[in-house]
């Protein structure tokens, strides 16, 4: 990791440290004479769906992305960022309690150092995740060395969170809902905030063609899922976000939102009657005859033979590699078996076979890992790695002989425990907040897991054996039969 991101994470550290909360106005402006909280900052935040961490403070700005289990430094060509130190801000963030809270009007940030315009300008830590973009704002007020300044805020630190998921007092259920079902049924899609959209899709879009892993990602999909809508990016490309109209965004709003097939879940301290009797007092008579049904979703074709193909982007000092096939749908019988397996054969990285191997013993990648990505339809099942450019080939050769010998030989029983072990253990740690809880109701729904998935998930788990992480492995991995996609110079 470069110095730079070094002194960032620190800054950042240190900020959290003492930060104090700003929180809507009181009556008058000022500061409000509220109790101290015990409560934590983001409360609510699902760390396991942490995708991206965005760091910014002076001027100069750091994005740390999550792909195949590994952080990565943007910046620096995918570089793997120093996991202890990221783990310390994530845990540090975790921990974080407001003091006494603060409140003030908007016209009032500036003097908290929370506005692009204070001196110094905020530090700025945005988190990506499950539930969408969570920005926390670090300010802080000096000393006062004016007589006038003795009237304004106390000296120390505040922070603001602009965005986040939808968290709310119990007792605003009932607000709460009327705003979603409001959104729901009468969006007025503002012409602005379209093009506000568009332009951020765009950006984004012309970042991704520019970026090694992304390129890799996209054309693998296209490969494995030729012909089927798995295989299309979820940010479309620029000649299809490029000609949207809000006619467009009408209209498919009137065929596709409607009551039918909707799911809402609700996590928290309210009983299920109290719930259900709210949403039948804001939703109860939504109709929408013009609802159609989503299509069917085609059936995907398997590889027949490798493919390989490369993605030249000039300028760059990294390949990246994706490497596999189709993997099994999410409720397939045998899931939990490839899924364990792929923890063996590299989810943890480093950890696993494939970074074992790979970057640890031929030191051919800068990163190495596995992932087993599954959904309604039928999924994938990848290898990933940032390699020197000049390593490629080897890289590639020697990925594909760990594939072999993994379809050709049981796993330990050792290392199918320590799997286990670690499935098992995570579990309660998903669902701790109320949003761990809900995104594993929602999936249960989504997948037809059944509402018992959970209650017997270890034993589910237990029950795995070596054989069936050899019958899984052997039933969607084929050495002769990959995509092999490589990004880079």
């Amino acid at each position: 990791m470069s110095r730079k991101t070094l002194t960032i994470l620190a800054g950042m550290l240190a900020a959290l440290l003492c930060a104090l909360w700003w929180k809507g106005r009181a009556p008058g402006g000022g500061r409000a004479d509220v109790p101290e909280s015990a409560g934590r900052l983001l409360a609510g935040m699902d760390w396991e769906s942490l995708r991206a961490v965005v760091l910014e403070e002076a001027g100069d700005r750091i994005r740390l992305e999550r792909k195949d289990d590994v952080w990565r430094v943007a910046e620096l060509d995918g570089y793997p960022a120093d996991f202890d130190r990221l783990r310390r801000l994530v845990q540090a963030l975790d921990e974080l309690t407001p003091g006494p809270v603060v409140d003030s009007g908007e016209g009032d940030l500036a003097d908290y150092g929370l506005t692009e315009d204070s001196d110094p300008r905020p530090s700025v830590v945005t988190l990506e995740h499950a539930q969408g973009v969570t920005v926390l704002r670090l300010g802080a007020r000096r000393q006062p060395r004016r007589p006038e300044d003795l009237w304004g805020p106390p000296p120390g630190r505040f922070a603001r969170v602009d965005e986040g998921p939808v968290v709310l007092l119990a007792e605003d259920l009932p607000l709460m809902l009327g705003v979603l079902a409001d959104c729901l049924r009468t969006p007025t899609f503002p012409p602005d905030q379209i093009e506000r959209l568009r332009a951020q899709l765009l950006t984004g879009l012309a970042l991704r063609a520019q970026d090694t892993a992304d390129m890799a990602s996209i054309t693998f999909d296209a490969a494995v899922f030729a012909g089927h809508p798995y295989g299309n990016p979820e940010d479309g490309y620029v000649e299809t976000v490029q000609p949207i109209t809000r006619a467009d965004l009408v209209d498919f709003h009137k065929r596709r939102y409607g009551p039918r097939g909707a799911v809402i879940v609700v996590v928290g301290a309210v009983t299920a009657d109290h719930v259900i009797e709210q949403i039948r007092k804001v939703l109860g008579d939504w109709q929408n005859p013009e609802q159609t049904d989503p299509p069917a979703l085609p059936a995907i074709a398997p590889l027949t033979q490798t493919i390989r193909k490369h993605v030249p982007l000039a300028g760059k000092s990294q390949n990246d590699l994706v490497i596999g096939t189709l993997g099994p749908k999410r409720c397939a019988t045998d899931y939990l078996a490839a899924s364990l397996g792929n923890s063996v054969l590299g989810q943890f990285g480093m950890m696993g076979r494939i970074g074992e191997v790979v970057r640890e013993q031929a030191g051919l990648a800068y990163y190495a890992s596995t992932s087993l990505n599954a959904w309604i339809e039928s999924g994938s099942w990848e290898v990933s790695a940032g390699v020197n450019p000049a390593n490629t080939q080897r890289a590639i050769d020697l990925i594909r002989s760990e594939i072999e010998r993994f379809v050709r030989e049981p796993v330990s029983a050792e290392e199918l425990e320590n799997s286990q072990a670690n499935y098992i253990g995570r579990l309660p740690l998903s669902l701790e907040s109320n949003a761990g809880v809900a995104g594993a109701i929602l999936n249960l729904e989504r997948f037809q897991l059944g509402l018992d998935y959970y209650l017997r998930y270890p034993e589910r788990v237990q029950r795995v054996t070596v054989e069936a992480v050899l019958e899984a492995a052997q039933h969607y991995l084929d050495p002769d039969k990959l995509a092999i996609i490589s990004a880079g110079v």
